[in-house]
């Protein structure tokens, strides 16, 4: 984030920092709602170029995945029921682009100095300070944890 901040080389007389962490977000994640958007990103941008694979066939897979998930826990077997799989290969990969799915629009909106995501941690660098309450709306039911200080813990 630094570094991104420092090749940007635009001058700011004050510089509004925001470290923000989702709560829980892998089992905070909604199947329906993350499915339906994710689908919908692909569908919408054309992601899918293959021939004998289609939405509805991608749409089938992560219900599959948020549905009959697997997994043992001191011996015994249990399945999934709430959220996304954490110990799924694929898990990574569906949280991030759920959360994209809600991220651009509002990157395009505000355009700040300097955003960065890591799964579940963002940073922002921003001139002006951001409305924290229209942040957090953005990313609709899940629960986003936001840090603002002159100095942020590292």
């Amino acid at each position: 984030m630094l570094q991104r901040l420092i090749k940007n080389k635009k001058q700011v007389s004050q510089l509004y920092l925001y470290s923000c962490d989702f709560e829980s977000l892998y089992t905070n994640i909604k199947p329906e709602d993350a499915t339906y958007r994710i689908c919908k990103y692909i569908h919408d941008n054309n992601l899918i170029k293959l021939k004998n694979f289609d939405i509805v066939g991608f749409r089938s897979l992560l219900e599959l995945i948020f549905t009959n998930y697997i997994f043992t826990f001191d011996g015994l077997y249990f399945v999934q029921k709430v959220g996304l799989p954490m110990g799924c290969k694929c898990g990574p990969m569906i949280a991030n682009l759920y959360l994209y799915t809600y991220e651009i629009n509002w990157l395009n909106v505000i355009n700040p100095i300097c955003y960065g995501r890591f799964f579940d941690d963002i940073m922002v660098a921003n001139e002006t300070p951001l409305d924290i309450d229209n942040f957090k709306n953005n990313f609709n039911y899940l629960k986003l944890n936001i840090e603002t200080r002159e100095k942020m813990p590292i």
